[in-house]
Protein backbone atom coordinates (compact mmCIF):
# COMPACT_ATOMS: atom_id res chain seq x y z
CA UNK A 1 0.00 0.00 0.00
CA UNK A 2 1.63 3.26 -1.03
CA UNK A 3 2.37 5.89 1.87
CA UNK A 4 0.75 9.50 0.90
CA UNK A 5 3.07 11.95 0.46
CA UNK A 6 3.68 14.76 3.04
CA UNK A 7 3.57 17.09 -0.09
CA UNK A 8 -0.22 16.86 -1.24
CA UNK A 9 -1.13 17.28 3.28
CA UNK A 10 -3.41 20.19 2.91
CA UNK A 11 -2.63 23.10 5.32
CA UNK A 12 -4.45 23.32 8.21
CA UNK A 13 -7.24 26.24 7.84
CA UNK A 14 -6.04 29.98 9.50
CA UNK A 15 -8.19 30.48 12.98
CA UNK A 16 -10.94 32.80 11.94
CA UNK A 17 -9.54 36.46 13.75
CA UNK A 18 -13.95 36.78 14.68
CA UNK A 19 -13.80 33.65 16.64
CA UNK A 20 -10.74 34.39 18.16
CA UNK A 21 -11.23 35.66 21.91
CA UNK A 22 -9.23 39.41 23.08
CA UNK A 23 -8.09 40.13 25.87
CA UNK A 24 -9.59 42.38 27.68
CA UNK A 25 -7.73 45.74 28.75
CA UNK A 26 -9.10 47.28 31.90
CA UNK A 27 -9.78 51.14 31.28
CA UNK A 28 -8.77 53.72 33.45
CA UNK A 29 -11.54 55.14 36.27
CA UNK A 30 -12.71 58.59 35.54
CA UNK A 31 -10.96 61.81 36.74
CA UNK A 32 -12.93 62.61 39.87
CA UNK A 33 -15.46 65.60 39.44
CA UNK A 34 -14.07 68.93 40.60
CA UNK A 35 -16.13 71.24 42.63
CA UNK A 36 -17.31 74.56 41.02
CA UNK A 37 -15.87 76.53 44.30
CA UNK A 38 -12.13 74.41 44.27
CA UNK A 39 -9.19 76.26 43.75
CA UNK A 40 -6.18 75.69 42.06
CA UNK A 41 -4.31 74.72 45.44
CA UNK A 42 -7.20 72.28 46.10
CA UNK A 43 -6.75 70.61 42.72
CA UNK A 44 -2.94 70.58 41.99
CA UNK A 45 -1.83 70.64 45.94
CA UNK A 46 0.58 73.46 45.10
CA UNK A 47 0.56 76.71 46.91
CA UNK A 48 -0.81 79.78 45.36
CA UNK A 49 1.45 82.57 44.07
CA UNK A 50 3.02 84.01 46.96
CA UNK A 51 2.70 87.33 45.32
CA UNK A 52 -0.88 87.17 44.56
CA UNK A 53 -1.56 85.47 47.99
CA UNK A 54 0.52 88.73 49.57
CA UNK A 55 -1.41 90.78 52.30
CA UNK A 56 -1.87 93.94 51.15
CA UNK A 57 -1.12 95.36 54.60
CA UNK A 58 2.06 93.61 54.47
CA UNK A 59 3.28 95.13 51.54
CA UNK A 60 2.45 98.19 52.27
CA UNK A 61 4.35 97.91 55.72
CA UNK A 62 7.62 96.76 53.59
CA UNK A 63 7.07 99.61 51.28
CA UNK A 64 7.26 102.12 54.45
CA UNK A 65 9.88 100.80 55.54
CA UNK A 66 12.17 100.84 52.30
CA UNK A 67 11.01 104.55 52.31
CA UNK A 68 12.43 105.18 55.72
CA UNK A 69 15.45 103.00 55.23
CA UNK A 70 16.18 105.59 52.03
CA UNK A 71 15.86 108.77 53.88
CA UNK A 72 17.92 107.37 56.78
CA UNK A 73 20.60 106.47 54.26
CA UNK A 74 20.40 109.40 52.26
CA UNK A 75 21.47 111.92 54.91
CA UNK A 76 24.41 109.48 55.86
CA UNK A 77 26.10 108.99 52.51
CA UNK A 78 25.57 112.76 52.10
CA UNK A 79 27.63 113.24 54.87
CA UNK A 80 29.92 110.07 55.31
CA UNK A 81 31.48 110.81 52.10
CA UNK A 82 33.07 113.81 52.87
CA UNK A 83 34.26 112.61 56.07
CA UNK A 84 35.56 109.70 54.83
CA UNK A 85 37.27 111.68 52.45
CA UNK A 86 39.04 113.65 55.19
CA UNK A 87 40.58 110.43 56.36
CA UNK A 88 41.95 109.53 53.71
CA UNK A 89 43.69 112.88 51.80
CA UNK A 90 45.23 112.95 55.35
CA UNK A 91 46.26 109.14 55.76
CA UNK A 92 47.73 109.47 51.97
CA UNK A 93 49.73 112.69 53.91
CA UNK A 94 51.05 111.15 56.83
CA UNK A 95 52.30 108.09 54.22
CA UNK A 96 53.86 110.40 52.00
CA UNK A 97 55.56 112.17 54.40
CA UNK A 98 56.79 109.30 56.69
CA UNK A 99 57.95 107.59 53.23
CA UNK A 100 59.56 110.31 51.79
CA UNK A 101 63.01 109.45 49.42
CA UNK A 102 65.33 111.79 50.98
CA UNK A 103 65.50 111.46 54.98
CA UNK A 104 65.64 115.12 56.19
CA UNK A 105 62.12 115.34 54.40
CA UNK A 106 61.17 112.48 56.60
CA UNK A 107 62.25 114.10 59.48
CA UNK A 108 60.70 117.75 58.14
CA UNK A 109 57.53 115.84 57.52
CA UNK A 110 57.16 114.00 60.80
CA UNK A 111 57.40 117.59 62.50
CA UNK A 112 54.62 119.24 60.27
CA UNK A 113 52.17 116.29 61.19
CA UNK A 114 52.59 117.69 64.92
CA UNK A 115 52.08 121.19 63.85
CA UNK A 116 48.83 119.60 61.42
CA UNK A 117 47.96 117.83 64.81
CA UNK A 118 47.87 121.06 66.71
CA UNK A 119 45.71 123.19 63.85
CA UNK A 120 43.01 120.30 63.89
CA UNK A 121 42.82 120.67 67.41
CA UNK A 122 42.19 124.36 67.00
CA UNK A 123 45.70 125.76 67.78
CA UNK A 124 47.30 126.53 64.62
CA UNK A 125 51.11 127.59 64.82
CA UNK A 126 52.07 130.50 62.87
CA UNK A 127 54.49 129.73 59.95
CA UNK A 128 57.06 132.62 61.08
CA UNK A 129 57.62 130.32 64.42
CA UNK A 130 60.79 128.34 64.53
CA UNK A 131 60.62 125.04 65.69
CA UNK A 132 61.76 125.86 69.03
CA UNK A 133 59.34 128.53 69.12
CA UNK A 134 56.49 126.35 67.92
CA UNK A 135 57.75 123.43 70.68
CA UNK A 136 56.86 125.82 73.09
CA UNK A 137 53.87 126.93 72.06
CA UNK A 138 52.25 123.01 71.68
CA UNK A 139 53.73 122.31 75.49
CA UNK A 140 51.92 125.70 77.09
CA UNK A 141 48.82 124.63 74.76
CA UNK A 142 49.04 120.63 75.44
CA UNK A 143 51.10 120.24 78.34
CA UNK A 144 54.09 118.03 75.97
CA UNK A 145 57.50 117.90 76.32
CA UNK A 146 58.59 118.87 72.47
CA UNK A 147 61.54 121.76 72.95
CA UNK A 148 63.83 118.76 73.10
CA UNK A 149 62.15 117.18 69.85
CA UNK A 150 62.23 120.26 68.10
CA UNK A 151 66.29 120.92 68.69
CA UNK A 152 66.89 117.60 67.52
CA UNK A 153 65.03 118.14 64.55
CA UNK A 154 67.11 121.28 63.77
CA UNK A 155 70.73 119.29 64.38
CA UNK A 156 69.17 116.75 61.98
CA UNK A 157 68.05 118.89 58.98
CA UNK A 158 70.48 121.44 59.28
CA UNK A 159 73.62 119.74 60.55
CA UNK A 160 76.48 118.90 58.56
CA UNK A 161 76.25 115.63 57.92
CA UNK A 162 73.35 114.00 55.88
CA UNK A 163 70.29 112.39 57.86
CA UNK A 164 69.84 108.98 57.24
CA UNK A 165 67.10 106.38 57.42
CA UNK A 166 67.49 105.01 60.72
CA UNK A 167 67.46 108.65 62.38
CA UNK A 168 64.39 109.77 60.27
CA UNK A 169 63.18 106.78 61.17
CA UNK A 170 63.69 107.15 64.81
CA UNK A 171 62.30 110.74 65.02
CA UNK A 172 58.95 109.99 63.54
CA UNK A 173 58.49 107.15 66.82
CA UNK A 174 59.44 110.27 68.84
CA UNK A 175 56.75 112.30 67.03
CA UNK A 176 54.51 109.74 67.42
CA UNK A 177 54.88 109.52 71.11
CA UNK A 178 54.24 113.42 71.39
CA UNK A 179 51.42 113.18 69.40
CA UNK A 180 49.46 110.95 71.23
CA UNK A 181 50.36 112.51 74.41
CA UNK A 182 48.70 116.09 72.71
CA UNK A 183 45.93 113.76 71.73
CA UNK A 184 45.36 111.86 75.08
CA UNK A 185 45.32 115.85 76.50
CA UNK A 186 41.74 116.05 75.08
CA UNK A 187 38.72 114.63 75.96
CA UNK A 188 37.62 111.72 73.41
CA UNK A 189 34.66 113.59 71.82
CA UNK A 190 37.65 116.33 70.99
CA UNK A 191 39.91 113.71 69.50
CA UNK A 192 37.18 112.31 66.90
CA UNK A 193 36.34 116.45 65.98
CA UNK A 194 40.08 116.92 65.49
CA UNK A 195 40.46 113.61 63.29
CA UNK A 196 37.75 114.56 61.06
CA UNK A 197 38.75 118.52 60.91
CA UNK A 198 39.96 119.78 57.34
CA UNK A 199 41.67 122.77 59.21
CA UNK A 200 45.36 121.20 58.31
CA UNK A 201 44.11 120.28 55.18
CA UNK A 202 43.89 124.33 54.38
CA UNK A 203 47.05 125.20 55.63
CA UNK A 204 49.54 127.34 53.04
CA UNK A 205 52.55 125.49 54.49
CA UNK A 206 55.11 123.46 53.26
CA UNK A 207 54.00 120.01 52.50
CA UNK A 208 57.60 118.94 54.74
CA UNK A 209 58.25 121.51 57.03
CA UNK A 210 59.34 123.70 58.65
Amino acid sequence: QATPSTAQVPPEPAPDPALTPRKQILQPPPPPEVPEDANASDITGEDPDPEDSQDPATAGASGANLWFLAWVAAPLVLFGLPLLLILSVKERRRSARRTASEPADRVSGAWREMLDTATDFGSPISKQATRTEAAALLDAEFGTSTVALAKRADALVFGPAPVDSVAATAFWVAANGAMARMRSSRRPSRRWRAKLSPASLKTKESFYGP
